[in-house]
């Protein structure tokens, strides 16, 4: 899905100093972040991603422009828009936020912004952010639950469980 994109990006921006770039396995589309999750909850959290999926539906998605948090004159992040002309992202992150708020984990405060996020900066960067051009389109057929695993080289994401879209 995202083969090649850092290195489009890197030749449409040249090198940015201080940039650690995401490795192609770990980008990915933050539907819901939960943070610190004890194990013993983790049924609970799976079932609630499950009856989340089972409600949506596959879409197709592209990746397309660039952008910056928190903004390109201050970069701390560089990302890749997703299109998501069906609107089934949006629709399953309100529906993680629903689903999770009776487990305690508060609703995101922000609207959501669907992105992949491509590197991120150890100090504040300058980036001029040209045009990127859309990538081919790709579908959308299910949504993962992953756990982060920090460090200081970056985070390390461990796939949990796959869940598919729709009742199948």
């Amino acid at each position: 899905m995202l083969a090649g994109l850092e290195e489009r990006v890197v030749g449409l921006i040249g090198p940015v100093a201080g940039a650690r770039w995401t490795e192609g396995a770990a980008r990915h589309i933050t539907l819901k972040f939960l943070g610190p999750t004890p194990a013993e909850r983790l049924t609970e959290v799976e079932a609630c991603c499950g009856a989340v999926a089972a409600g949506g539906e596959a879409c197709e998605l592209r990746i397309e422009g660039l952008g910056a948090f928190p903004r390109p004159a201050r970069a701390t992040v560089l990302w890749a828009g997703v299109t998501d002309p069906a609107g089934m992202l949006g629709r399953l992150a309100a529906g993680l936020d629903g689903a999770f708020a009776p487990m305690g984990y508060p609703a995101e405060k922000r609207p959501f912004a669907a992105h992949v996020t491509l590197a991120r900066f150890r100090g504040p960067a300058r980036l001029e952010l040209p045009a990127l051009e859309p990538l081919e389109p790709f579908v959308l057929r299910q949504i993962g639950l992953y756990r982060s695993h920090l460090s200081s080289g970056g985070a390390r994401y461990e796939r949990l469980a796959s869940f598919p879209l729709g009742r199948g």
